[in-house]
């Protein structure tokens, strides 16, 4: 009896001994998965904040250039202005000589007709 039961003892030792081993087997597989896994993870968070960055970067870029546009149509709108005020004065001005361009027209043309007059008398 005492034999028999040595001898399945033994076999169950055995059989935990293939268990323990096949365990120990199994953790340090998923120890070295996940060192893998964190070296792969670190790598993908430094290739994220370097994308990130170079996101940043671009969105800092494009932020100075819409800065740089507006600025520049702003510049552009002041000189329309300037531009539009200084054809209105010539406006102006082109009608108020015209104005007097005509007046004189009319006085010179008198003045010539009196002339014609007085040559005309004394012929």
């Amino acid at each position: 009896i005492f034999e028999a039961k040595s001898e399945s003892l033994t076999t169950q030792l055995k059989r935990a001994e293939s268990l323990e081993q096949t365990l120990r087997d199994k953790l340090d597989t998923t120890i070295e998965q996940l060192r893998v896994a964190r070296a792969d993870l670190a790598a993908k968070e430094t290739e994220y904040q370097s994308e990130m960055q170079r996101v940043v970067d671009i969105m800092e870029e494009q932020a100075k250039t819409l800065a740089e546009t507006e600025e520049l149509r702003d510049s552009l709108g002041d000189r329309v202005r300037t531009y539009e005020d200084q054809l209105r004065e010539s406006k102006r001005c082109y009608e108020v000589l015209k104005h007097e361009s005509s007046a004189e027209k009319k006085r010179l043309e008198k003045e010539i007709a009196a002339l014609s007059s007085e040559v005309t008398e004394f012929k």
